[in-house]
C-alpha cells in the first residue's frame, strides 16, 4: 500500500497538470482558430450590464455550431457575440436588439480555468 502523504502529492499533482492544461487551452483561445477566426473569448463567460435598464445578464460565449438547445449562451454570429469577441472588462459595447440600440458594460469575463477577471 502507498503512503498516504504520497497520494496526496500524487492527486496535487495531478491537479496541479490540469490547472496548467486548461490554462494553455485558455491562452489558446487568445490566438487565432484554425480557420481563421478570431476566437479570443470563446468560452468565457460574460457578465453585461445594460447601461440603461441595469439589468445584469450573464452568458457564455461559444461557436455558433455548438448552440444546440443551450439558452445560457450566445454565438459568435450573433450581434452580442461578435462584439464581445474580442471585449476586456470595462468594454462598451453596443448592438442593435429589434431595431434600438442597447449599450452594454463588460463587467467580468471568465473562464473555467481560471476565476473571475471583474471590472474595478
Amino acid at each position: 500500500s502507498e503512503n498516504p502523504v504520497l497520494q496526496t502529492l500524487r492527486a496535487e499533482a495531478q491537479e496541479t497538470e490540469a490547472k496548467i492544461l486548461a490554462l494553455e487551452v485558455t491562452r489558446e483561445r487568445f490566438e487565432s482558430g484554425d480557420d481563421g477566426r478570431i476566437t479570443g473569448n470563446i468560452g468565457a463567460t460574460f457578465t453585461l450590464q445594460d447601461k440603461g435598464s441595469k439589468r445584469v445578464l450573464t452568458r457564455t460565449l461559444i461557436l455558433s455550431e455548438e448552440l444546440g438547445s443551450r439558452l445560457d449562451a450566445i454565438t459568435d454570429a450573433s450581434p452580442v457575440g461578435q462584439e464581445v469577441i474580442n471585449a476586456r472588462v470595462g468594454s462598451v459595447i453596443t448592438v442593435e436588439v429589434k431595431g434600438k440600440p442597447i449599450t452594454f458594460t463588460v463587467q467580468q469575463i471568465a473562464f473555467d480555468a481560471l476565476e473571475g477577471i471583474a471590472a474595478d
